[in-house]
């Protein structure tokens, strides 16, 4: 086996620093895993030996507000492999509870941080007809309590959740949708991390930065916007100039046009077709009008 490549992990020290999240639930969750880190066997926990040595943390809320970020910023704050598997891709029912073991012995092995997202399939309560369903919740609730390393869960159904569920988690920690601060605060992580030969882009957007945080995007979105408007700028710079403000507008527009297009979708979908749409409450205020035919 060639080892010449081999090199140590360059951490992303400031992921961390730079996570949006309410202060109180940040400063917890980094004492949390410090404390976690630092003091193995010295902290009471079950009387069975093996059980309650995790930190379990659960994650809710809507998507793109930080929950996966979280579990990946911690990772890289704790210096640990990141483990991250969508709950969803595990399809086979028969197979489930074989390739959860696995995973949970291949996390620990590794003293990785482990991500189990859209965890709404397994964390949904449990019914007296699905017995297959039943067993492997059984089963999952088992090695969450042996599990002992850092497991996160991410759901955006809270409600559905299984009581058994409740007693297992150390932790829970509620992502709210983003408010105007809160975009601000993520679209200036963005521009900051631009390109030194992006200075001129970097002011422009900066100046801009009140009515951009009007926009009502996710986190998500706001990385997808900042994305394409990048490579939207670079395919036209032979005409000159770099990233500038009116590259994000349009491709901020666009994105707007598509919730407004999608939750106009969905609610026509529920309800037949037969309810007018409503105004959705996800349009950009201060910015131009927008004009969307029905």
């Amino acid at each position: 086996m060639s080892v010449k490549h081999l090199k140590e992990v360059d951490w992303a020290m400031t992921a961390f620093t730079h996570l949006v999240m309410d202060r109180q639930h940040k400063d917890m969750l980094r004492s949390l895993v410090e404390q976690h880190r630092s003091s193995k066997g010295r902290i009471v926990t079950d009387v069975i030996r093996g059980k309650g040595k995790g930190l379990v943390i659960l994650l809710h809320g809507p998507p793109g507000v930080g929950k996966t970020l979280t579990a990946e910023s911690v990772a890289e704050y704790t210096h640990k492999p990141l483990y991250s598997i969508n709950i969803g891709e595990l399809t086979a029912e028969d197979k489930v509870a074989t390739r959860l073991q696995n995973v949970f012995v291949s996390a620990a092995r590794w003293d990785a941080v482990l991500l189990l997202d859209e965890a709404d399939v397994i964390l949904e309560k449990r019914s007296f007809e699905d017995f297959k369903r039943n067993g492997i919740v059984s089963v999952f609730l088992m090695m969450l309590e042996y599990y002992e390393g850092i497991l996160f869960l991410t759901t955006n159904r809270l409600s559905t959740m299984d009581s058994a569920f409740q007693s297992r988690i150390h932790i829970a920690i509620k992502f709210n949708p983003l408010g105007r601060n809160a975009r601000r605060a993520i679209w200036k992580a963005f521009i900051e991390r631009l390109d030194d030969t992006e200075s001129i882009g970097q002011d422009e957007l900066l100046d801009n930065i009140e009515t951009m945080s009007e926009w009502d995007l996710n986190g998500r979105e706001i990385r997808n916007v900042m994305t394409i408007a990048q490579r939207l700028a670079l395919a036209k710079r032979k005409s000159g100039g770099g990233l500038r403000f009116a590259h994000v507008d349009q491709v901020a527009d666009e994105a707007m046009k598509f919730q407004d297009y999608f939750l106009k979708a969905a609610d026509e979908n529920r309800d037949n077709g037969k309810k007018k749409f409503p105004d959705n409450g996800r349009k950009a205020v201060g910015r131009r009008e927008r004009m969307i035919e029905d």
